[in-house]
């Protein structure tokens, strides 16, 4: 900390402030530059029909992209021992996504949904990712959709997938 604070210039405290510890800085760093939330409002937008597989698809995606699969796994540990960080990925993942897909006056039924369908997949995604969980951690992509499929597309809907 004092290291990055030095290079900035400004004093250690003005970065604990802002950022509480190490591992808030390093989920601000790594949250500010990533784009899950636009994708999974891309992935929220357009028919009922199927947007709890396109929801699923995406945010397992997310997960395991070379680009943005290590940052994401790197800011939820921060997330679970940095209230900083936990905030700044509430912010993120939390209300971003729903002001992205269900825009500031939102439907109290659609926000409850959005928010038990991402919530399912993230318990599934730390057990798979994070945790690693067998057979989770070893399942493919396409079976983990598949399976999930069905929860999300009631949470998002009230309907199930087929």
């Amino acid at each position: 900390m004092r290291a990055i604070a030095a290079r900035a210039g400004v004093d250690t405290g003005l970065i604990r402030h802002f950022f509480g510890d190490k591992n808030g800085l390093i989920a601000a760093t790594l949250a500010a530059g990533t784009t899950a939330p636009d994708q999974l409002a891309t992935a929220l937008r357009g028919t009922p029909d199927g947007v709890g597989e396109r929801l699923a698809r995406a945010y397992f995606e997310l997960w395991e992209s070379p680009e943005a699969g290590p940052t994401t796994v790197v800011v939820f540990r921060s997330a679970i021992t940095s209230p900083k960080a936990m905030g700044m990925l509430r912010e993120s993942f939390g209300t971003q996504l729903q002001e992205r897909v269900l825009g500031t006056n939102a439907d109290t039924d659609r926000a409850k949904g959005v928010a038990l369908a991402v919530s399912h997949l993230l318990g599934v995604a730390v057990a798979r990712y994070v945790i690693e969980v067998e057979p989770l951690a070893g399942m493919d992509r396409d079976e983990l959709v598949h399976r999930v499929t069905p929860a999300v597309q009631q949470y998002l809907t009230g309907q199930t997938h087929d």
